[in-house]
């Protein structure tokens, strides 16, 4: 059983990698001028994947390479990344797109998706500190929630509020945890946009 999901989650990669497209570039907006997320991790998969934008690929992470290898419960929820966004940028150039984490049905490694931004949460580790970008598709019919705002979601849905807060907190046991603070769908769009980087130029 485990081969066959290690299988169903390996198929999909192995047909991207004959796809050289750089995800990075991606532009931030989608011709309706929606934000675009490229998804990385589907919900439901304990697998650890992220793309690389110096191979152009999608791989699977193991090891000392992935800072959450420890088995913990698969993810209940979408994650990816904000194409033509840059919030850290490496010496030799590279750099890091906003993290992006979706509440939806299961979307697949690769897939561009049109979303709506409705919040951030930020969250301190042991040895750094990150921003997650919490949104819902765009297109209503793959939404799991009908929350269209950090509001809505508090007071419809506060279970997933702390889903998300625990699932964070304890799905790497290698380091302390902690959730700083949410902002709402305003700060999160500024924050888009701070971030955005425009490769056409």
């Amino acid at each position: 059983m485990r081969v066959l999901r290690w299988l169903i989650t390996a198929i999909p990669l192995l047909l991207l990698a004959c796809n050289v497209k750089d995800y990075n570039k991606v532009d931030l907006y989608s011709e309706f001028h929606r934000v675009q997320a490229v998804i990385e991790i589907p919900a439901g998969t304990s697998h650890h994947i992220q793309y690389c934008g110096m191979t152009r690929r999608f791989n699977f992470l193991t090891g000392k390479e992935d800072a959450n290898s420890t088995r913990f419960l698969p993810f209940p929820f979408n994650i990816g990344f904000i194409p033509s966004t840059m919030q850290m940028e490496n010496s030799d150039g590279s750099g890091q797109n906003l993290d992006v984490l979706i509440l939806s049905e299961t979307l697949q490694t690769g897939n561009i998706i049109e979303i709506l931004p409705i919040g951030i949460i930020n969250v301190k580790k042991e040895y750094s500190t990150s921003r997650w970008i919490v949104a819902v598709p765009y297109e209503k019919v793959i939404r799991v929630v009908s929350a269209e705002n950090l509001a809505d979601l508090n007071s419809q849905y506060a279970g997933i509020v702390r889903i998300i807060e625990e699932w964070l907190c304890y799905a790497d046991p290698s380091q302390k945890t902690e959730i700083l603070s949410w902002q709402d769908e305003v700060m999160a769009m500024k924050f888009i946009q701070t971030m955005a980087v425009n490769y056409n130029n």
